[in-house]
Parts: structure tokens; C-alpha cells; sequence
């Protein structure tokens, strides 16, 4: 299939929608244009964070013309005209019927709880690019890793950063592999040395 796109393995939700999907109101989520999965296990962010994992147990693709009030309500809608105004909502676009989208069924598994502490919910980039920037040269750290440490920072968030240096959220990864190149590095410090 031409056009087709890889889903990576963190999936944007809305708070709503995610609400929905964990207390079980909601079973799908429904994406414009044609998605593959590149894991069956998903990590479903909230707010640009992480907050809780998913398996995927299906996806089908369909024209917009195709969706069903039953696709509508199995996402949370009363209607598939209430599922085709939020689409044209959140894409802030008209939807056309020859459009392709993706269902993706998932079940939520379990909650983000256990992770790295640059992967919880509550995390702040803020002291853990500070530190980073007061030992950038005896980390060795490249003058790419230094702007995004430094973007960090003044922003506040990953995904501000992330807007703010690449314009799009596409590239947080790269900010989060700096950051947890720093944290690692922070745990392995003596306690005697730290600030």
C-alpha cells in the first residue's frame, strides 16, 4: 500500500479520549490516513507525557466514506457525524470521503508507574538540563546536545523544546536520548559532588 505510515510505539491521546479508552468507554481511536504498527505494545501519552501502555489488538484501514455509526461509538462517539466533526477538529481540516483512516483497537494494560524517572508523568527536564549544561565539557557532550540542553531549559518542557528547535514533535526523541544520557549520568555521580 503506497502512502502507508509507521506508528511508532507512543501514541498521542487527548485526556478525554484517554480517560475514555482506560475506563473502558472507549476501544479505539480512529487516525487519518493509513497506519502500521511497528510494535503490538504502545506507550499512550497525554499532554506530551506518558501515562499509561496499550496493546494493539487490531487495526483496520477504511475510507472515511466507510466509517459506521458502530466505528463511531466503538471510539467514544454518539455518531459517526460527531467522530467525522472531531476528526476535522483535531486535523483542523475538512475530511474528505476518499480518505483513507486508521482504526487501531487497544486495550490498556497497564499504567506508567514503573518507568525511568525522564519517562513518568511527573517529570521535569528543567534541573536534569541544568545540571547537564554546569558539566557539559566533562561529559563530552556535543555542541548539538548542549542547544537542546540549553532549549530545555528555557522552554521547559520536551515538547516545547521540541517545537521550538525542530518545529514539530516528530523529533522529542532526540531530545529525550540527551536527557536520558544526563540522567544516567546523574545516578552514577557520588553524592559528595552533587550541587
Amino acid at each position: 500500500m503506497s502512502g502507508v505510515k509507521r506508528l511508532g510505539r507512543g501514541l498521542m491521546m487527548r485526556g478525554k479520549y484517554l480517560r475514555m479508552l482506560v475506563e473502558g468507554r472507549k476501544g479505539t481511536t480512529v487516525r487519518l490516513g493509513r497506519l502500521v504498527p511497528s510494535s503490538k505494545i504502545v506507550t499512550l501519552y497525554s499532554g506530551g507525557r506518558p501515562v499509561a501502555r496499550a496493546l494493539i489488538k487490531g487495526v483496520v484501514h477504511k475510507r472515511v466514506s466507510e466509517l459506521s455509526d458502530l466505528d463511531a461509538r466503538r471510539d467514544g462517539f454518539a455518531s459517526r457525524e460527531e467522530l467525522l466533526r472531531e476528526l476535522e477538529r483535531v486535523y483542523g481540516r475538512r475530511v474528505q470521503g476518499d480518505e483513507y483512516v486508521t482504526i487501531i483497537e487497544l486495550e490498556v494494560i497497564g499504567r506508567v508507574g514503573d518507568a525511568p524517572p525522564w519517562a513518568r508523568p511527573d517529570f521535569d527536564p528543567r534541573p536534569v538540563a541544568e545540571w547537564g549544561l554546569r558539566r557539559a565539557e566533562e561529559l563530552g557532550l556535543s555542541d548539538e546536545e548542549v542547544a537542546i540542553l540549553r532549549k530545555v531549559l528555557e522552554a521547559g518542557s520536551i515538547r516545547r523544546a521540541a517545537i521550538e528547535l525542530y518545529g514539530s514533535l516528530s523529533k522529542r526523541g532526540k531530545i529525550r536520548r540527551v536527557l536520558r544520557k544526563i540522567c544516567r549520568a546523574m545516578a552514577g555521580e557520588e553524592p559528595s559532588r552533587a550541587s
